[in-house]
């Protein structure tokens, strides 16, 4: 299994709105990729930034769904307020939850 981590700078303000965009568009869509192994957002409501995570079964899979991504992470940035390119990192699921 592997991992996606995206961080946004947002502002506090804004932050609903991305929280919002994040769980009604982005994870609905996200269902929808192959290989998707579910998702969450991170936000700290005192400085807007966030953070969200999404699993995938495959690196092959994570990788495909790198345009759906840019697309979805361009839109929660938006919403969120943020001023700069969000910072995304790949990972290797070490130990999953279980």
């Amino acid at each position: 299994m592997c991992a996606r981590a995206t961080w946004i700078e947002g502002t506090p303000g804004r932050l609903e709105e991305a929280i919002r965009q994040f769980r009604e568009q982005t994870l609905p869509a996200a269902q929808g990729q192959a290989g998707f192994g579910g998702g969450m957002l991170l936000a700290d409501r005192e400085s807007g930034a966030a953070m969200a995570v999404t699993l995938w079964e495959t690196e092959d899979n994570m990788y495909a769904s790198e345009q759906f991504a840019d697309q979805q992470r361009t839109q929660v940035a938006a919403a969120a307020g943020s001023s700069g390119q969000p910072r995304v990192e790949h990972y290797e699921v070490a130990v999953p939850l279980g």
